[in-house]
This record gives structure tokens, C-alpha cells and sequence, in this order.
């Protein structure tokens, strides 16, 4: 369910992801070798036509990360990915 406050639409935010699991910065003309907060709030501005706060941006990418991870732990992957999500989770919460 979306909510009431996001800034891209839910077809919007499939695309994005899909973009950011698929692709690499360069591909979409952008100075990174990794993808960062920074190089998704330009990817943003490029294809969207919005400026999202790179707060926002981070918001967005851990609600990701984090069904990520539910979704990996759920299958039993947990020992497996679990060490590197949690490890995602504490650098973009510090």
C-alpha cells in the first residue's frame, strides 16, 4: 500500500528499483560507480522531474532494504544475506 505522503507513485518506485538492481550509475549518465543516496536523488531528478530531499531518499531506500531482508529471512536465507543487510541498516540509521 502507498502512502498518503510518498513522492513517487508505486509504479514509479518499481522502475526506480528495478533501474538500481539492474543498472549501474553510468548507464543512466550519472558520475558514480556506486549506487548512493546521491546518485538515486539525481537518477530521480533525471527520469522523475522531482527533487527529492536526500533524506526522502534514504527513507526510501531502507523501507526497500528492510523488505528485502524480511523477504530473504522468510525463506531461510537469513544466514546468508542477514550479516549484510544488517550491516546496511546500521550505516544508513548513523
Amino acid at each position: 500500500m502507498q502512502g498518503a505522503n510518498r513522492t513517487l507513485s508505486s509504479d514509479d518506485e518499481a522502475l526506480l528499483r528495478h533501474w538500481i538492481i539492474q543498472d549501474r550509475p553510468a548507464t543512466h549518465g550519472l558520475p558514480y560507480a556506486l549506487w548512493t543516496r546521491r546518485a538515486v536523488q539525481e537518477l530521480i531528478r533525471a527520469k522523475f522531474d522531482t527533487d527529492m530531499p536526500i533524506r526522502t531518499v534514504g527513507e526510501y531506500l531502507m523501507r526497500w532494504v528492510q523488505a528485502l531482508y524480511h523477504l530473504f529471512k522468510a525463506h531461510g536465507h537469513n544466514h546468508i544475506y542477514a550479516p549484510t543487510f544488517r550491516c546496511f541498516l546500521k550505516y544508513q540509521t548513523h
